[in-house]
């Protein structure tokens, strides 16, 4: 009996172990999250009608705002997909856990240079879907306008046709010109509270809505303030001018084709009927326009002016000097002994109304 009754306590002492081992080797019943990947999804589209190659390179960057660091960066080429791009980039939220605010920039390279810039989109990973993001074209590669905004350095760099880019630290927004009562005034397709609007040498700067300092024209990369320049072209600019001479030949009667170089590096005028603009960059007597001139598209009065017209627009580009000679006419000299003469019509006004 005893040693019954020992076999059925060490069963008992062995059978409790057991249980014990079992509780013990159970998992806790709350484990701690692991943090998934964020997946940040959208569309990047532009709105020219051009055909991307299939070595273009899509380039996706989110930065720090503050330390100005890229905290992610995921790049691939494009193959045989056009616009609109959709993506769905995978990332680690601890990159984004410290530090902050984000912006987001997409940009679409050919052979390493960027052609076509998002402006920057702030980002959380609490809101990954960042819809439909429109790409602008990136501004020429023009020395741009420096301003000094009381502490703040803001970079304005005019590009083709209607477009511009501003650079503020280390941001860049794309930069749509829109129409403005006096001045040249821009503003970001997607942040309608970014605006740059100039008014001869001082501005107006907003970013999503927040005004900056009053601006100021500067020579200085660094913003420090300088005087304005007297030099060559300060008497070609901020001036409205009207053709006389085209290649030799009188202008028909009684079209009108004007011209004006504006402070901001845009030149803009009526080519007898359809209204232009384009940029340009003037240094001395050396003188760039743009190669892309965007027009209305109204149809002339008449074949001879429609003729003159098209005319005026291929020749503008092509000029490369900017001179005024002794009677006050205005010069562009092109290859081939192309000219361009020009009689000063009236001092175009930049201020305010």
């Amino acid at each position: 009996m005893r040693n019954r009754f020992l076999q059925l306590m060490l069963a008992a002492a062995a059978a409790s172990g057991l249980i014990g081992c079992d509780q013990a080797a159970e998992p806790p019943s709350q484990q701690a999250d692991v943090e998934q990947p964020t997946s940040f999804t959208g569309t990047l589209g532009y709105r020219a009608r051009i055909a991307l190659p299939p070595q273009a390179e899509i380039i996706l960057t989110i930065r720090d705002v503050n330390s100005a660091t890229t905290v992610a960066e995921h790049r691939f080429t494009l193959g045989e997909r056009q616009v609109p791009i959709a993506f769905d980039w995978s990332v680690d939220p601890a990159r984004m856990s410290a530090g902050g605010p984000h912006e987001f920039t997409a940009s679409i390279a050919l052979d390493g240079e960027p052609r076509w810039v998002s402006s920057p989109l702030q980002v959380t990973p609490s809101a990954p879907a960042l819809g439909e993001i429109l790409l602008l074209p990136r501004a020429a590669t023009h020395r741009g306008l420096t301003f000094a905004c009381g502490d703040t350095v803001v970079r304005f760099v005019p590009g083709d046709g209607d477009l511009a880019d501003m650079h503020i630290a280390n941001s860049a927004y794309a930069m749509q010109e829109v129409v403005a009562a006096s001045g040249a005034k821009y503003e970001n397709p997607g942040q309608p509270g970014t605006v740059f609007w100039s008014k001869g040498d001082s501005a107006f700067v907003s970013v999503n809505g927040a005004s900056l300092p009053e601006c100021h024209k500067t020579d200085a990369a660094d913003g420090a303030q300088t005087a304005p320049s007297s030099g060559p072209g300060g008497g070609v600019r901020q001036t409205l001018w009207r053709l006389e001479k085209l290649n030799g030949s009188d202008i028909v009667d009684p079209s009108r084709i004007t011209l004006q170089l504006d402070d901001m590096g845009r030149v803009s005028g009526s080519g007898g009927c359809n209204h232009y603009t384009g940029s340009y960059t003037l240094d001395g007597e050396s003188l760039s326009i743009s190669q892309q001139i965007a027009a209305t598209m109204k149809a002339c009065a008449a074949d001879s002016v429609m003729a003159q017209e098209g005319k005026f627009f291929e020749l503008l580009p092509a000029m490369t000097t900017a001179s005024i000679d002794a009677t006050g006419v205005l010069i562009l000299s092109g290859p081939q002994e192309q000219r361009l003469l020009f009689r000063r019509e009236e001092v175009a006004s930049q201020t305010a109304e």
